[in-house]
């Protein structure tokens, strides 16, 4: 790195004792998307496909052992059938064919539950089987978070219900348990909708949470963590493409001397001006974070290395016209390094080069200080 000298010196702003008025806001939250998130339904069909698959392995023997022989084989031979279905729902799961449709395996495991309670009521041919049904169509609504998979599977039931009842017409306790399943299809439905937006709700403060995690409170731009969570895939993404990058490393002059002489509340002046020069120099698709007390970094990518030249100018430039003096160094994709943790520290070492070899005083005055770049 080679230093630079401003044409004239800059200065701070003036003098305030209260905090600045104009302070970025921390970018907002998108809005929860509880149908895209697929590792929790992938969760939810794991653990539906295990325990279903473990369920119907001990019906089998109890259908032996509790009904007679005939409707017992039978039953066993369906709980059977269903446990190795569950068994290879759960080994596919993460195999290309339902990696990407964990909401459509689970609907189809809790249908396979609710047919192989139709077909216990219907070998029964007992009336207070439909409790099983009932149970099922609630488990439909409790589980499933796509509108389109609980209509499938309550009203596929519901009507496998009512063709197995339609053998037994004028049987007052068939109609009994008739009303019952339409009230438990319509106790899923308000199910599945608490359910909704219950998951909403966790979704949204999952998301504020991350957002306090990784946003710096004072500026609204990334901290560290934020930093390197989302640099180092658009690095690794930029190395694999052969696209050029670089970071810059800004650190701002004298940010102790202004704390100690004018307040900490002019401090935060100079360190949101300075985020503000930043954010408007770097453009929308670089990555702007405060990682330090006084030290800013920023990740420009672009289509040529002259363009990435170009916006580590256009970040020195403009903290001279916000008034900011600040040491600059920066480091190149490829050449200095390929990973974003290693650029980060090699365009540090080339700030503090910088300001050594400019022989600027850390503790000066921004007002009197120069500044240094690549």
């Amino acid at each position: 790195p080679c230093p630079r000298r401003s044409a004239a010196p800059p200065t701070l702003p003036p003098e305030r004792a209260a905090p600045p008025r104009d302070r970025p806001a921390a970018p907002a939250s998108p809005p929860p998307a509880w149908l895209a998130d697929d590792a929790q339904v992938a969760a939810d069909l794991a653990s539906v496909s295990r325990t279903g698959s473990r369920l119907f392995l001990l019906l089998a023997p109890v259908h032996l052992l509790l009904q007679p022989p005939a409707q017992g084989v039978r039953l066993a031979a369906v709980s059977v059938a269903l446990a190795v279905v569950c068994l290879a729902v759960h080994a596919a799961r993460e195999g290309p064919l339902l990696r990407g449709r964990p909401g459509v395996a689970l609907a189809g495991v809790l249908l396979l539950v609710c047919a192989q309670c139709l077909v216990f009521v219907a070998v029964i041919a007992s009336a207070w089987a439909t409790t099983a049904v009932l149970l099922a169509v609630l488990a439909a609504g409790a589980l499933l978070r796509s509108h389109a998979h609980v209509l499938v599977v309550v009203l596929a039931t519901a009507g496998g219900w009512a063709v197995v009842a339609a053998r037994h017409p004028g049987a007052g306790e068939w109609r009994e348990y008739g009303v019952h399943l339409a009230c438990a299809t319509v106790l899923a439905g308000v199910l599945h909708v608490v359910q909704l937006r219950t998951v909403d709700r966790l979704l949204l403060a999952r998301r504020r949470l991350q957002d306090v995690a990784l946003t710096d409170e004072l500026t609204g731009l990334a901290n560290r963590r934020g930093f390197l969570l989302h640099g180092r895939p658009r690095v690794e993404a930029a190395r694999r493409a052969g696209r050029p990058a670089c970071v810059v490393v800004v650190d701002v002059d004298g940010l102790k001397r202004v704390n100690d002489t004018r307040g900490h509340a002019a401090g935060d002046e100079l360190i949101v001006a300075t985020a503000q020069a930043l954010r408007r120099a770097a453009g929308r698709g670089a990555l702007c974070a405060r990682v330090g007390g006084d030290e800013f970094a920023v990740l420009l990518e672009g289509a040529t290395a002259r363009d990435v030249r170009a916006g580590a100018d256009r970040l020195e430039r403009a903290l001279l016209d916000a008034g900011v003096a600040a040491s600059l160094g920066a480091a190149d994709l490829g050449e200095d390094a390929s990973q974003l943790d290693d650029l980060v520290a090699a365009a540090d070492a080339a700030m503090y080069a910088a300001r050594e070899l400019r022989g600027a005083d850390p503790g000066a005055d921004p007002g009197q200080a120069r500044v240094a770049g690549r």
